[in-house]
């Protein structure tokens, strides 16, 4: 179902990790792309780019967020000697704090489709790491309220 389009409003760099019934495989690195419409997700690939799925802005019932933050002992031990050998016991403690901390984007959409019955399902879709995914959120939410004429 794809439809020619011009330039996307916005585009975003992440990883496919799971949920379009179509896709065969995960991990995959891909742009997301938002049009007037649709949300088109598309392969990177070393020439050119490959079409993966376009979903309606209709068809999605929701968007979520969510940041995994993790520490790690050996690189908040790096931050903390590079902090303070160039600021001093105040820079010892910001550099532990800033190096420490490994964080991943995941954004989810929950998207309406039929099964091959006819019966409509709900199909979570995921996509891992993802930056600024609170920015996509916000963009998609503003496409799918205008989709479904909602104006305040």
């Amino acid at each position: 179902m794809t439809t020619e389009r011009g330039k996307a409003e916005k585009t975003f760099m992440a990883t496919y990790k799971y949920g379009h019934p179509d896709v065969k495989g995960h991990d995959i690195p891909c742009f997301i792309k938002l049009y007037d419409d649709a949300l088109v997700v598309r392969k990177r690939q070393l020439f050119g780019e490959g079409e993966l799925f376009e979903i309606l802005y209709d068809k999605v019932e929701s968007v979520s967020t969510n940041i995994d933050k993790e520490w790690k002992g050996t690189r908040m031990a790096a931050g903390l000697v590079g902090g303070g050998l160039l600021l001093g016991p105040v820079g010892a403690a910001v550099g532990a704090l800033l190096a420490g901390k490994k964080k991943e984007e995941h954004i989810g959409l929950v998207v309406r489709g039929q099964d091959k019955d006819g019966n409509i399902v709900q199909v979570p879709i995921v996509f891992a790491p993802v930056k600024f995914s609170s920015k996509i959120k916000a963009e998609i939410d503003g496409k799918v309220g205008r989709a479904r004429g909602i104006t305040i």
